[in-house]
């Protein structure tokens, strides 16, 4: 078939229209655009990161892999789930650029700036599921500052386990004090919260609690029951939660005697970044007694943690203990601080 002049133009115009189609249809649907270090810009769409590679789609190169450490700005035009070293939950987020810097933006408006990416865990395009569990915690290891020629030693840590509906918490603390040669105190303490998320804020709660002291009185308390939670927020710069629970209640005394009761538990737990590489942190459980003895417990544990890598810190903590109406021979309060070192993962 021989095409004429006017054939053979409008047949090349429809080759040339179909092609910017078929070029067009290869472009992600939203754009997202990195600002490298050496100053280039790639645009394209964010996938996943993880261990510190972005997994980029481009329309020229297919899924490249960039190192976080040479990109100096994100912006997404898509929302990602995003989770934040030390972080136990994804959160949806976009990234913006503004003057060079990148800012998170969550579905609620709130703007934070993200100073070091490095502080970004884990980035994914698709809802992570509730299959995905999660592991993060801390330890911390440190010395008292008041008890003269004792040599006292002290630990305190978290483990958490989480998905995206289920959390469990691990907190555990120990103190031993010892004087020329002999273990004078000992005190043992841990506890177990159970989660279950109805929404963004609102969860169940089922906790449990075991402590031992030997030169107190009780010697042993252990609580358990449940109740409800709300997690006001958890973002990169702190968190806020409370809850409030019945328990069961018991307490053994060094006589051999022993009391059960109904009791009211409120928690609350609170942390913030102060600076850079200075964050503060609040954790409290009081125990009111029902009945007739109208008893309140409360156990409070607060620091200040300052940084020396992403995941070590030196760490000053006060612990505060107070019971209204102590046994015989008890005090009504009891306080300690300490400083040392804690490590994160």
């Amino acid at each position: 078939m021989v095409l004429s002049v006017d054939s053979d133009s409008m047949f090349f115009r429809l080759l040339r229209w179909l092609s910017c189609c078929a070029l067009l249809a290869a472009l992600p649907v939203s754009a997202d655009t990195l600002w490298l270090t050496n100053n280039d810009i790639i645009r394209g769409e964010v996938k996943e990161m993880t261990d510190g590679k972005l997994h980029f789609t481009t329309p020229w190169g297919g899924t490249v892999q960039v190192d976080l450490r040479y990109v100096r700005a994100l912006e997404t035009e898509q929302l990602l789930w995003v989770r934040m070293k030390g972080q136990n939950t994804f959160r949806l987020m976009k990234f913006d650029q503004k003057g060079g810097k990148t800012w998170m933006l969550d579905n609620q408006g709130n703007e934070t700036e993200l100073d070091d990416k490095q502080k970004l865990a884990r980035l994914l395009n698709n809802d992570p599921g509730e299959e995905q569990w999660l592991f993060s915690g801390h330890l911390n290891v440190g010395f008292d500052t008041e008890r003269g020629d004792e040599d006292e030693f002290r630990t305190s840590g978290q483990l958490n386990i989480q998905d995206r509906v289920n959390r469990n918490i691990i907190n555990w603390k120990t103190y031993y004090s010892r004087e020329d040669g002999q273990t004078n105190d000992r005190e043992f303490k841990i506890s177990y919260d159970y989660n279950r998320f109805m929404d963004e804020h609102w969860y169940l709660l089922g906790n449990s609690l075991w402590q031992y002291d030997n030169s107190e009185s009780p010697r042993e308390t252990v609580a358990g029951g449940g109740g409800m939670g709300y997690q006001f927020w958890d973002r990169p710069d702190g968190a806020l939660k409370m809850d409030i629970a019945l328990n069961s209640l018991w307490e053994n005394y060094p006589n051999d005697s022993n009391e059960q009761h109904m009791a009211l538990r409120w928690g609350v737990n609170y942390s913030q970044k102060l600076w850079d590489n200075l964050s503060f942190h609040h954790d409290w459980v009081l125990f009111r007694r029902l009945g007739g003895k109208k008893q309140w417990l409360l156990d409070t544990t607060t620091g200040l943690r300052l940084s020396i890598t992403d995941n070590l810190w030196f760490n000053l903590q006060l612990d505060f203990d107070y019971d209204n109406k102590p046994a015989e021979e008890s005090y009504r309060s009891d306080h300690s601080f300490s400083f040392g070192l804690g490590y994160g993962w």
